[in-house]
């Protein structure tokens, strides 16, 4: 009995309640919605674009499945990235999210934006564009016509 008066021990036991506390209450196994990643026909149509922007030809079906699961390993990636936080607080991270928003705001994405936004990004728009063609007239273009048997662009 007198070992129950122990500062310390009491300590101890509340400590390891609570952490039982914890365990049983905190984050459990994730809903079902959270642990599925489907891969639409759409998404491996996108991925297969994407390959043959970069490479010129379609995939082959080896390709094909290596596209999908480096496709599932990144979105894995991702969403146990962001469960620790790792999104919070990074420039890179917040740097890629505002040159989403601008491109949003220059309506050329699929949400609608604020007519505000679109209107302010506009006007930043024409000042890269008056720059850009100022230093495109320091260069000379030269666009070749493709023979007919090459592949065009």
């Amino acid at each position: 009995m007198k070992l129950l008066r122990e500062p310390l021990l009491q300590f101890l036991l509340l400590g390891a309640l609570l952490f039982g506390v914890s365990a049983m209450v905190g984050s459990g196994p994730l809903p079902e919605s959270d642990r599925r990643i489907v891969v639409t026909t759409g998404r491996i149509e996108n991925l297969k674009l994407s390959f043959r922007r970069a490479e010129g030809r379609d995939p082959t079906p080896a390709e094909t499945q290596s596209l999908i699961d480096d496709y599932v390993r990144e979105e894995v990636l991702c969403r146990e990235a962001r469960a620790l936080g790792l999104d919070r607080d990074d420039t890179i991270i917040r740097s890629v999210l505002r040159q989403r928003m601008e491109y949003l705001a220059l309506g050329a994405g699929p949400k609608r934006v604020a007519p505000d936004l679109a209107g302010r990004a506009a006007e930043k728009k024409a000042v890269l564009d008056a720059a850009y063609r100022k230093q495109l007239a320091r260069y000379q273009v030269t666009v070749e016509k493709a023979s007919a048997g090459s592949l065009a662009p």
